[in-house]
């Protein structure tokens, strides 16, 4: 629950952030001081081999991907939006599985699918079509796409982790290294350089790599040892309301009544996809 507030706040963090900070650089540093982080946190660990694994790299472009279309979405939609945009990953999540894993794909995960469709037509309009030509619906689509790679990247790792040999933490920083170096390249053709960090853009940096990306692994891998993977999929969807809650006195932000039934809709079906055995 922690871990998911944690990830909840990162959305508010990330708006307040991008009023001083270039998305690029932002999503490059945050990833590349997270790997740090757990460089010196670890001093035995031990990566060669993990960055010799063709899988686990293209698991890093997906992590950065997914990284850099949530980013440059929000720079244009609400941060209350964005976390629930970004936890549709769990339907591609279920899609994905049934397609390279064969899991289950039952009655519930496909109500939840057509659910999450209505949802999404409702929270990204409010209801009204005349919005469809606005730019910030092609930016709401980026942030989806980026749940769509998110989904790509957990199930790589979901196949990855059924070899026994396969450590988490040493995992997860060679995921972060190969994706802080392959998004160094759009950083530097594209991104703007701040020049100077103020105590703002610092803070929220620094808040996103240690609380937002290091503790938040931590505490849901502690976490993951005394419940279900299946409990923890339903505690996890807590993330999003905890940004919504989050935004409303920090960014006054506050959705509008379809808009709530499009979130609504929205978490019922990642409810029941969750759930789903």
């Amino acid at each position: 629950m922690l871990a998911s507030l944690l990830w909840g706040s990162s959305f508010v963090a990330i708006k307040i952030g991008f009023e001083q900070l270039d998305p690029l650089w932002f999503v490059q540093l945050r990833m590349f001081g997270a790997f740090l982080f757990l460089w010196l946190l670890f001093r035995n660990l031990s990566l060669k081999n993990y960055l010799a694994n063709k899988q686990i790299w293209l698991m890093g472009a997906c992590h950065a991907v997914a990284y850099v279309l949530q980013f440059i979405g929000m720079t244009y939609i609400s941060a209350s939006a964005a976390a629930i945009y970004v936890n549709l990953a769990v339907v591609f999540t279920a899609l994905f599985s049934y397609l390279f894993l064969k899991e289950y794909f039952g009655a519930a995960k496909i109500v939840g699918l057509v659910i999450s469709v209505a949802g999404i037509f409702l929270l990204a309009t409010n209801g009204d079509l005349s919005v469809l030509k606005q730019q910030s619906i092609l930016m709401g689509f980026l942030v989806i796409a980026s749940g769509m790679f998110w989904s790509l990247y957990a199930v790589l790792n979901k196949q990855l982790l059924m070899d026994e040999t396969i450590q988490v933490v040493p995992l997860t920083a060679a995921v972060l290294l190969i994706s802080s170096s392959l998004l160094l390249i759009p950083a530097l053709l594209w991104g703007h350089w701040p020049g100077q960090f103020t105590l703002v853009s610092a803070g929220v940096l620094i808040y996103t790599t240690l609380f937002c990306t290091v503790a938040t692994f931590l505490l849901f891998a502690k976490g993951l040892r005394g419940i279900s993977a299946t409990v923890s999929a339903t505690i996890l969807l807590t993330e999003p309301l905890f940004a919504v809650v989050l935004a409303y006195p920090i960014l006054d932000e506050l959705f509008k009544p379809f808009e709530a039934v499009g979130a609504a809709l929205i978490l019922i079906a990642l409810a029941l996809i969750s759930l789903s055995k």
